[in-house]
């Protein structure tokens, strides 16, 4: 059995000396963070959430007579890897270049 839920207070532990306390309130349960990432789970429990999410779409895929879909999973180290990279094998950097400022002394690695 696996603990369904995040740890609501990672914002505390992991930043300790810093005021996270708006962050710790509403990340997990305001609609404003729906498209941010997942703190606070842990690869057991995001394993688990993969499990339960083949097992939710192929019990649906099979009241319906449709062909089950392979298993949900996380990637791979090396998957992971490669897609923070951007797809460049020896790059430092996702964007491709050895450096974080284009000439304009801007950042490259902003939103």
């Amino acid at each position: 059995m696996i603990a369904v839920y995040p740890d609501t207070l990672a914002w505390i532990h992991d930043f300790t000396y810093s005021f996270n306390d708006p962050v710790t309130n509403m990340y997990n349960w305001h609609p404003a963070y729906d498209d941010y990432p997942v703190v606070g789970v842990t690869w057991k429990q995001a394993r688990a959430f993969c499990i339960w999410r083949t097992q939710l779409l192929n019990s649906y895929l099979n009241t319906n007579g449709e062909t089950i879909v392979q298993d949900f999973r996380l990637p791979t180290e090396s998957e992971w890897e490669y897609a923070s990279r951007g797809g460049h094998d020896l790059a430092p950097y996702p964007w491709g270049g050895p450096y974080i400022r284009n000439s304009r002394g801007c950042f490259l690695g902003q939103l």
